[in-house]
């Protein structure tokens, strides 16, 4: 890919849209470092978070998978 290629592509609209979704995603969930994770819009959890208290990556993926678990079943019960 070229310069003049990548340029067009990146200044597209679609990826200035995709851009800006993803800052309006950031500002509603607070996000404040990567990674974090939002289990469908309701729980959040990442490798900062709690704040005071931030995981090992493998505590963060037990909790991550505990949510999606939690959210599984409850979309089966509706």
């Amino acid at each position: 890919m070229s310069k003049q290629q990548f340029d067009a592509t990146w200044n597209s609209f679609g990826v200035n849209l995709k851009m800006n979704q993803a800052l309006q995603t950031i500002t509603r969930y607070g996000i404040r470092g990567v990674p974090t994770f939002v289990i469908n819009g309701k729980w959040m959890t990442g490798a900062g978070y709690p704040a005071d208290n931030p995981m090992p990556p493998e505590e963060t993926m037990r909790r991550v998978e505990f949510l999606v678990q939690q959210a599984e079943t409850a979309l089966k019960k509706k």
